[in-house]
């Protein structure tokens, strides 16, 4: 690559957000030696090492293009990207742990991830998809709280804190938490147990042979699937509600507190007078259980 071109390729990146002003610097440094090594070979060894400068200078450009962060062997170390014009985001994790705290007024994603960590971003249709290697590396990340986000984690942890747009959350044979969300959440627990808090918007959940515990700080529509698994639904003590269950083998239960006040209307049960909330639940072979919180 003309070291012409590469730096104005450099440059673009950096107008387009797609790499930051320090790698820009780095590179342009990296550039600049390369050029001064190949001016003063004068020989074969000389000449190989101007090759090899501009080898790796090149690997380096292909690399952040392909939006890939690597950390020096030993060192933690710090990502960014620029989400202006993203319309949604997914983080994927396999193993060890993801903490997610969403931002009000960020445009960018900033996360710490250690040294043996890798962080690839695919982008495409204005979704971004984040994908942390390999197993047991932690992640953390700081993002827009209102970018639609899908957050998906196998054997490992997950928190999600202060997001204020779509959220979907995968968890597979691990344990989490959703924590202060607002806005419709998606929930898939297969094997796991989460705790999530829904300050407003629509729920749906599905959980196989794992464990949720969902505490609405008010009544919003839900449906709720459980297959050889519990949901433990946790509303206000004021709060109205209609609950349709569709069960085969599976269980629904009220607390003594709520009990009182349930009322069956065919297949139905009602709490409150004039419900407008419904909760739609779908038991096999499970149980949910219905609690003030």
């Amino acid at each position: 690559m003309a070291s012409r071109e590469a730096r104005l390729r450099v440059l673009k990146m950096l107008e387009e957000g797609k790499i930051t002003r320090e790698e820009a610097q780095a590179l342009l440094q990296a550039l600049s030696g390369t050029a001064a090594g190949s001016r003063a070979s004068a020989g074969p060894r000389a000449g190989g090492a101007a090759a090899a400068r501009t080898a790796g200078v090149a690997d380096l450009l292909k690399g952040l293009l392909r939006g890939r962060r690597s950390a020096p062997s030993g060192e933690a170390h710090e990502v960014s990207y620029d989400l202006s014009g993203v319309e949604h985001l997914e983080i994927r994790r396999k193993g060890g742990a993801v903490e997610v705290l969403a931002e009000p007024g960020r445009t960018t994603l900033e996360g710490t991830a250690n040294a043996e960590e890798q962080w690839e971003v695919n982008e495409g249709r204005g979704i971004w998809t984040l994908s942390a290697v390999p197993w047991g590396a932690p992640t953390r990340a700081r993002v827009p709280d209102h970018l639609p986000l899908s957050l998906s984690v196998e054997g490992g942890a997950l928190a999600v804190r202060r997001h204020r747009a779509a959220l979907t959350v995968d968890l597979r044979g691990g344990k989490g938490v959703v924590e202060d969300h607002s806005g419709p959440l998606t929930l898939r627990v297969l094997g796991g147990a989460l705790e999530a808090g829904q300050q407003g918007g629509s729920v749906k959940a599905e959980v196989q042979g794992g464990k949720l515990v969902l505490k609405l700080a008010e009544p919003a529509p839900a449906d709720l699937e459980v297959q050889g698994g519990v949901i433990h639904l946790k509303v206000p003590a004021d709060a109205t509600f209609r609950v349709e269950p569709v069960l085969q083998g599976g269980v629904v239960r009220f607390d003594q507190s709520l009990r009182a006040r349930v009322r069956r209307e065919n297949d139905a049960y009602v709490v409150g007078e004039a419900p407008t909330t419904v909760f739609r639940l779908r038991v096999q072979g499970g149980k949910v259980e219905i609690k003030e919180l």
